[in-house]
């Protein structure tokens, strides 16, 4: 099973080892973790993640919150607590695992979402208001317009919309989505390249990268599913092909990570004790220093198995500029998901 590092929402940013992190879990099948974005300022707004769906949670040591009134042993995480009665791989749900400072939370649920809340609310305060979060409702209609066709239909049409003065080009979500999928091979070639030329290539990719996102997220909306399997061909690339130096374990302040656009690469990164770890990620980038690390995102490991052993970190810098780490990812399960060897 590969290892996938997923983006939790974008726009929301914080520090997993900012403290205070908690930990709920409702008889409705709901969990929520609640972190505080910055360790230094108490009044800073926290995060909120929250799951729905529901079928098994645990978080770091024992947490009289998160355990509910279901406390299960011997069920993913060795020695901890779960909430909930162990997921039968209906193929529904998904299991997420969340480092913070406090520990770690690990949630089987169906989805994932993530929200601000004001620094006085508690994990159970959002547990009571996503109900009415995700309510369910009915679907929008798609808006129907009349647009005047300037081709033949076909993957690129031109077409002109009402109130736009000049036709634009339509083309279907399949072609777009290979479109990224080139972007983001050719700004990992790129990366070893002049600097002028992976700047532009990783604009491309961003650039394109979004437009697929709003058109994802315009056909979850409606209901309709995607004309493509979204990450069917990773990009392969080992990361000493790509001017990477090699990487560290276990030696940053800082264990943050940003998620970039695209589909993920096949990683082979090189610890400093000769090891090598093939992990399957989306490129990311992230900072070990204490000024700009709070200017990074963070995400979630997605789809690990569940037997989980001991954790390691893994990062890796650029030597053209040693301020800037190009891969950083935050405590990979050192399991039978990832092929860990010597080298």
């Amino acid at each position: 099973m590969p290892v996938r590092v997923v983006p939790i929402l974008k726009g929301l940013r914080w520090e997993p080892n900012a403290p205070e992190a908690e930990f709920a879990v409702s008889d409705s099948g709901l969990a929520c973790l609640v972190l505080r974005a910055h360790p230094d300022d108490a009044d800073q707004n926290k995060v909120a993640l929250y799951w729905t769906g529901v079928s098994s949670a645990a978080f770091g040591d024992p947490n009289d919150e998160g355990l509910g009134s279901h406390p299960l042993y011997g069920h993913g995480l060795e020695g901890l607590l779960w909430a909930g009665e162990v997921d039968k791989s209906d193929g529904t749900r998904r299991h997420f695992l969340v480092p913070t400072k406090e520990g770690l939370a690990e949630v089987w649920a169906h989805a994932i979402d993530a929200i601000r809340i004001d620094h006085r609310h508690t994990a159970s305060d959002v547990l009571r208001s996503v109900p009415r979060l995700d309510a369910p409702a009915a679907r929008p209609e798609p808006e129907k317009v009349q647009a005047e066709a300037f081709t033949d239909q076909s993957n690129y049409a031109v077409i002109r919309l009402p109130q736009r003065r000049f036709p634009g080009v339509v083309f279907q979500g399949d072609s777009l989505s290979t479109f990224v999928s080139d972007a983001q091979e050719l700004a990992s070639v790129s990366r070893g390249a002049n600097a002028e030329v992976a700047e532009l290539s990783a604009d491309l990719r961003d650039r394109l990268g979004a437009i697929l996102d709003h058109y994802e997220q315009a056909l979850a909306k409606h209901g309709v599913p995607l004309p493509y399997v979204r990450d069917a061909t990773p990009n392969i690339r080992p990361i000493d092909q790509m001017g990477i130096a090699r990487a560290a374990a276990h030696d940053e302040t800082h264990q943050l990570m940003q998620l970039a656009a695209g589909p993920p690469s096949h990683w082979v990164v090189t610890l400093v004790d000769g090891a090598q770890v093939d992990v399957w990620a989306d490129a990311v980038t992230g900072s070990s220093g204490p000024d700009d690390a709070r200017d990074y995102a963070f995400g979630v490991l997605m789809d690990i198995d569940p037997n989980l052993q001991d954790q390691f970190d893994v990062t890796a810098r650029t030597p053209s500029n040693p301020g800037r780490v190009e891969v950083c990812v935050a405590r990979f399960p050192r399991s039978s998901v990832l092929d860990v060897s010597s080298g």
